[in-house]
């Protein structure tokens, strides 16, 4: 159930083979009041070639990459479209650094964050270009959410539909549906975590004591990405959640919300939506995971739609021998 799930390998791959010098070399494309230069474009077409060969080689390496390359320039194209719009939005980065950081050195044991640098060191990536990878890759989430996501709209009738037409495929062992709130302690001084523990109880009264919905109030003050989806993680199997919160669950009953839990970097409340015996999930219990399905199914489709409509309505000109395969008509 990893959060954000960075590696200090996924983000050097994120980031490209390695830190390279940038020289002063031809411009290819200009994106509004951006450049996009053909030394760039040459890091990902590397890219995409060492994520191909991974997977493929021999002559179907060589037919994937010959169907690929096309989309490197497309892939920078739309990178600069989301980061402008970051910066138009006016999203912050300097926590999200702070916390991925913090994630990955507890998740690799590492004793202090200059360990975690220093181990970044030795894959060969600079650590400023890894940090404004890290950047790069949380603005173009936090668009996606803000400006795309919210046009996939699911009904109850589409979800109903589809559980019904499928239902076989929803047999599960015992488990619960669960609800998270999470305020972020990671990196912060005293007098931050102490503010931090002030508002978890804040959310946490509001729920209990003045019956607000736990789903409001985690889109409101969660820090955890379920916020977007009001704290709902859904169903798991038992056994299948980290421990700290099994155990915090298998004290509730069905609509008991917990008190707040300090857990190594984080303050976290969880409310316990459903338990499961075993077998066919009821609708409700299988509602999460269908709205992911479809969802997932019409994301791409929407993302393109989006980076359409930025390309329409901001400038993006190409260099006569360049093709940007997600150009407008």
């Amino acid at each position: 159930m990893s959060r954000i799930a960075l590696s200090v390998f996924g983000i050097i791959m994120l980031a490209g083979t390695c830190f390279a010098q940038r020289t002063i070399d031809e411009i290819v494309v200009r994106v509004n009041t951006d450049v996009i230069l053909r030394s760039e474009l040459e890091e990902q077409r590397t890219l995409l070639r060492e994520e191909l060969a991974e997977q493929l080689q021999g002559a179907e390496l060589e037919n994937a990459i010959v169907e690929a390359e096309p989309t490197a320039l497309r892939d920078l194209i739309d990178r600069s479209l989301l980061l402008q719009k970051g910066e138009e939005l006016g999203i912050r980065t300097d926590l999200e650094v702070i916390r991925t950081m913090e994630q990955m050195r507890q998740e690799f044991d590492f004793d202090a964050l200059e360990d975690l640098e220093a181990a970044i060191a030795a894959q060969g990536t600079d650590i400023e270009f890894f940090k404004d990878t890290i950047r790069t890759q949380y603005v173009t989430q936090q668009v996606l959410q803000r400006e795309v996501y919210p046009k996939i709209v699911l009904t109850t009738e589409v979800l109903r539909t589809y559980y019904d037409a499928n239902t076989e495929d929803f047999d599960r062992p015992e488990g619960s549906r669960i609800q998270e709130i999470v305020i972020t302690t990671a990196g912060l001084t005293l007098e931050q975590t102490e503010d931090a523990r002030n508002r978890a109880e804040e959310a946490r009264v509001r729920i209990e004591d003045e019956g607000e919905e736990f789903g409001v109030v985690a889109a409101e003050v969660s820090e955890a990405p379920s916020r977007t989806n009001r704290g709902d993680l859904g169903y798991f199997a038992t056994g299948a959640l980290r421990e700290d919160y099994e155990e915090i669950i298998s004290q509730l009953g069905r609509g008991d919300v917990s008190e707040v839990a300090e857990l190594e970097g984080e303050l976290v409340i969880l409310s316990l939506l459903d338990r499961h015996v075993g077998g066919i999930l009821a609708f409700e219990l299988a509602r999460q995971e269908i709205e992911g399905l479809i969802f997932s199914e019409q994301l791409q489709g929407k993302i393109r739609e989006y980076l359409t409509e930025l390309r329409t309505t901001g400038f993006v000109s190409v260099l006569d021998g360049y093709t940007d395969a997600g150009s407008v008509p």
